[in-house]
């Protein structure tokens, strides 16, 4: 007998750093659909250097790469096999698509050769002709009356459209045409709280003050830091800045801040103002319901750091009080990952800060399975779930199949990780050569 243990990945945190997903491979290249500046090029060391080249990546969501081995030539894509065309005329090139993982990064999603036109609004529109920087008009756009769920992008030309919904919204229906391509933001969670990042952020004020911990912007459901988005105000080439998430335990006078997890924000030219989005695709920090936001800087050169280069105003009766670490505890601009109630004072403080999320889904029963056999060594699983609010829906969640010999799961013959998307999925191709005849799901 032959037992089948699933066990929801996000669920088991212990187990996070164990869900480095295998990448999918193979002799050939990937052809972007959107041919015209998709693709950035270097040069590495190893494949796997290209690879981590992919994931750290803070401009855009680099989701798969092509690698030459004679001369080591990287090509970072912004396109996966939804719609790039894999080509093997040159088995010198390898290609590698990014797999989706936990929640701790996700794709653009899309299908190849479809366009969005009825049921949406288009609201905004650019002229580029790399679908990166149409990517990042979304993400950086602010009109005050929709949010960009998607875009459109033409695949020879350099329109970019905005669009307020996506392709699987209600009342959208995707229509075949080989000249565009749509592209779904990923299902991110961001933060309701004062931090609206918009061009209305005024008075910038000198940001004398180096670190302010913002405790009215909080984290409002448990998930994975994916992205920062902030306006920069000042130019600063002395100090560094950073967004970051804190935790508080106690209250009042036996207050402590923890620090979570922190980014440098480093914008691709930051002597110039405007909102950027920088990506964080590597956090396995969970963060949870109820953290808040800061910021502050470091002065590298002690050469009497004026501030970050993030927006904010201060003083303005109407805006959230935040804690800002006494001048007194703070003389040199250092960064910390600690803080008690004795060093900082109450001011306020509205900043043009938001964090965005990857929020870790909630269900609000076990999923109903089912299985047949397909051939030997095949099952086929299907998981029905249970009815899930709309803004729960929000990652992709992994389980982690184990199969073994006994009860006690103390010899695993084989193990696989697999995406579920939403209330249902279908896996397949186990390759688990007995007769599977017990099920058991630890939730």
């Amino acid at each position: 007998m032959v037992l089948l243990k699933l066990q929801v990945a996000v669920f088991v945190l212990a187990t996070v750093d164990a869900l480095t997903c295998d990448w999918t491979s193979g002799v050939g290249r990937l052809d972007p659909y959107i041919t015209s500046g998709s693709i950035k090029s270097l040069f590495v060391t190893s494949e796997d250097e290209c690879r981590a080249q992919c994931m750290q990546q803070t401009s855009f969501i680099c989701a798969s790469i092509n690698y030459r081995t004679d001369d080591r030539n990287c090509e970072l894509l912004a396109e996966n096999s939804q719609t790039a065309t894999i080509s093997s005329s040159d088995s010198q090139w390898r290609y590698s698509v990014r797999p989706d993982c936990a929640g701790i990064w996700q794709p653009w999603t899309a299908t190849k050769g479809d366009y969005l036109h009825s049921g949406v609004q288009k609201y905004n529109q650019t002229s580029t002709s790399d679908l990166r920087y149409c990517m990042s008009f979304c993400l950086q756009n602010e009109d005050i009356n929709y949010n960009c769920s998607s875009i459109v992008k033409s695949v020879s030309g350099d329109q970019c459209e905005i669009l307020n919904k996506r392709s699987d919204d209600a009342g959208v229906t995707p229509e075949v045409n080989a000249g565009y391509q749509y592209f779904n933001l990923p299902l991110w969670y961001s933060d309701d709280s004062e931090s609206t990042t918009n061009t209305k952020i005024i008075n910038y004020g000198s940001a004398g003050t180096a670190f302010m911990l913002l405790f009215n912007y909080k984290i409002e459901a448990d998930g994975y830091l994916v992205g920062w988005k902030y306006m920069i105000g000042r130019y600063t080439d002395y100090c560094d800045s950073y967004a970051a998430i804190w935790r508080q335990t106690g209250e009042g006078n036996s207050a402590v801040f923890n620090l979570i997890t922190e980014t440098l924000l480093t914008p691709e030219d930051a002597s110039t103002g405007g909102i950027r989005f920088q990506f964080v695709q590597n956090s396995t920090e969970v963060v949870r319901k109820g953290d808040f936001l800061a910021l502050y800087v470091e002065d590298l050169s002690n050469s009497g750091c004026e501030g970050n280069l993030v927006s904010f105003r201060f003083h303005m009766p109407k805006d959230p009080t935040a804690y800002i670490r006494k001048n007194t505890h703070n003389p040199d601009r250092n960064r910390v990952d600690r803080l008690n109630a004795s060093v900082v004072v109450t001011q306020t403080r509205q900043v043009a800060l938001r964090a965005y999320v990857a929020e870790i889904l909630k269900l609000s029963a076990d999923p109903v399975s089912s299985h047949t056999d397909v051939s030997l060594g095949e099952i086929r699983i299907t998981w029905e779930f249970p009815a899930t609010a709309r803004n729960q829906e929000l990652t992709t969640t992994h389980f982690k199949i184990e199969c073994s010999d006994n009860s006690d799961f103390n010899t695993i013959i084989s193990s696989k990780l697999v995406s579920i998307d939403y209330r249902e999925t279908v896996i397949s191709n186990l390759n688990i050569y007995n007769n599977l005849n017990m099920l058991e799901y630890l939730l």
